[in-house]
């Protein structure tokens, strides 16, 4: 079944208006994309201390993104981020009824597409719909507020662009939908041209949108212009591998695809290293290389899949069957 999903954000980056809190969430953004967590926490609670709405949503932002590089399902966890961004939700409810500045439109909107995010990550697409619809209101009312905000626009932008997408694949939602691809780019793209921390994290979001656009190219270019200065991030290394698959550069995508397996077989991370095997097997497959696809099948057939996990792989386990099937395996 074919699936709606509305929000594909990887993860909600902010922007302080003070210079302070500017720096101290553009030191976070980074550590985030050089996989280091820990240190990004201790910013991040550095910054709670000066500045506690931006604070309190990059500890939740944190923990949605180690949710995401984990892949993690673990129940625990997962109900430990959706109180914490429920209560903060409330709370900026409360100070945005009180005093509805750009600000505070800005850190409740961006909440809600945060939670939307997670909500998304878990395939709960009606959910996620609905949480970024709210999110978007929001930033449009901080828009309003303070039109030189231009951070505001990411991830406004690069929601009305991929609701865009996703309503435009199926007539029945797409007449109920403006198409509003041109305009979300032009708003990705403001952001990270006069944003104060948007560079980074929407030339990354800004890589997906290319592809989309059929301008692998131009893709391929920024993935390997972010890669240069974050060399092992795995975020961009995903981006990187795509745009690399997508041009045709098969065996520098299986060597971008290697980096990753090898850091998720360490981890034991099943999902994303079934995830791995499968680009891995479209190169192979691509090149023509049976002998590797037989043996990247093999290498898809020992890792232990869960059973929750073994719902969420249903759409890759039958598509690998059927590259088995291809080669007589």
């Amino acid at each position: 079944m074919k699936q709606i999903v509305f929000i594909l954000v990887s993860f909600v980056f902010l922007s302080g208006q003070n210079n302070e809190s500017s720096q101290l969430i553009n030191r976070i953004i980074e550590k985030i994309y050089q996989n280091n967590f820990a240190e990004a926490q201790l910013i991040a609670d550095q910054l709670t201390q000066t500045d506690w709405g931006f604070g309190q949503l990059y500890q939740l932002t944190i923990m949605h993104v180690r949710n995401q590089d984990d892949e993690t399902i673990d129940q625990q966890r997962i109900d430990a981020f959706n109180t914490a961004i429920s209560t903060y939700i409330a709370q900026m409810e409360h100070r945005a009824d009180s005093l509805q500045t750009a600000e505070n439109l800005f850190l409740l909107g961006n909440a809600y597409f945060l939670k939307a995010s997670e909500e998304n990550r878990l395939k709960n697409y009606y959910s996620a719909f609905r949480l970024s619809s709210s999110g978007r209101e929001y930033l449009e009312k901080a828009l309003e507020l303070d039109p030189n905000w231009s951070d505001i626009k990411l991830s406004l932008g690069l929601y009305m662009y991929w609701k865009s997408v996703k309503a435009g694949d199926m007539f029945f939602i797409s007449i109920f939908f403006a198409d509003e691809r041109e305009e979300g780019l032009a708003y990705i793209q403001d952001a990270i041209r006069n944003g104060r921390i948007s560079e980074l994290s929407g030339k990354h979001q800004l890589i997906s949108v290319l592809i989309q656009e059929n301008r692998t190219d131009e893709a391929l270019k920024l993935a390997n212009e972010l890669i240069a200065r974050y060399p092992h991030s795995r975020p961009i290394l995903w981006a990187l591998g795509e745009c690399q698959r997508k041009t045709g550069n098969w065996t520098d995508a299986l060597t971008t695809y290697q980096e990753l397996l090898d850091y998720y077989l360490r981890e034991e991370n099943h999902y994303n290293s079934c995830q791995v095997l499968h680009k891995m097997a479209l190169c192979q497959s691509a090149l023509g290389n049976k002998a590797e696809m037989s043996a990247l099948m093999r290498q898809f057939r020992k890792i232990p899949i869960s059973e929750a996990n073994f719902a969420r792989l249903e759409k890759r386990l039958a598509e690998m069957n059927e590259l088995s099937k291809s080669i007589g395996d």
